[in-house]
């Protein structure tokens, strides 16, 4: 996928975010040859689960208006974590609760890989 197109659609996922009032936003760029699974992480909270699975539901909804369904989600039903990845960029939707203390192996492994604040 060409940069420019990747840029777009992590930047539609990050008005959609906004759009529903996520808190804590955070974009990471993971360097080249980290060897990560992924090209940018979106990070987010929501104060509750309504509120975490709405904006999961929005980030969606844009991304497949734009014909970019993810090709997995995890978690909507829990509403307190839901990744939804797109391949290129994954997106973290967190509960604050979940936010707060605990990590899961995921967004720790994110740390570990090279990864820079955007």
């Amino acid at each position: 996928m060409k940069k420019n197109d990747l840029k777009k659609q992590v930047a539609a996922a990050i008005n959609a975010c906004l759009d529903k009032k996520a808190e804590e936003l955070t974009i990471l760029e993971m360097e080249k040859g980290s060897g990560a699974f992924t090209d940018y992480f979106v990070l987010c909270s929501g104060t509750n689960p309504r509120q975490v699975q709405a904006i999961a539901d929005e980030v969606e909804m844009r991304l497949k208006a734009a014909a970019i369904p993810p090709t997995h989600v995890e978690g909507y039903n829990q509403g307190e974590w839901i990744l939804i990845d797109y391949v290129d960029f994954v997106v973290h939707v967190f509960s604050e609760k979940t936010n707060a203390g605990e990590a899961t192996p995921s967004t720790s492994a994110i740390f570990r890989s090279g990864a820079r604040m955007v």
